[in-house]
């Protein structure tokens, strides 16, 4: 099964039209249907929101075997002229965006603690 035809199926079992995930993504509803149909991917970006509209586990929308292949064109006019690409495995992916979730909230933390002590 490809990763467009498991976003479908999870959609259609939610009820859901592909317009009414893209607006629960602010996303337009033509690229939510590209990532159905396999011509592109989400960023990374959106697989926890995504996760949550369609109201599944992340690990269900992180391929396990295949690896993600991740293309920088921003600011290239001439898409077959890629900046860089990286290739990770899926199950590296998610490790990786769970440590930087667990970063992000220890920052937020001293944060929080820094302005609590300014404001004592």
């Amino acid at each position: 099964m490809t990763y467009g035809t498991t976003l479908r199926n999870l959609r259609e079992q939610q009820r859901l039209t592909q317009k009414e995930v893209a607006d629960l993504l602010d996303i337009a509803q033509s690229t939510y249907s590209l990532w159905e149909s396999d011509k592109s991917t989400p960023q990374v970006e959106y697989i926890p929101k995504l996760a949550n509209a369609l109201k599944v586990d992340i690990m269900k929308l992180i391929p396990q075997e295949a690896p993600i292949k991740i293309v920088n064109n921003t600011g290239n006019r001439d898409t077959s002229i890629n900046g860089f690409e990286v290739k990770i495995e899926g199950k590296d992916l998610f490790k990786d965006l769970l440590e930087s979730k667990e970063e992000i909230i220890k920052l937020l933390r001293e944060e929080i603690r820094r302005l609590q002590n300014n404001t004592a």
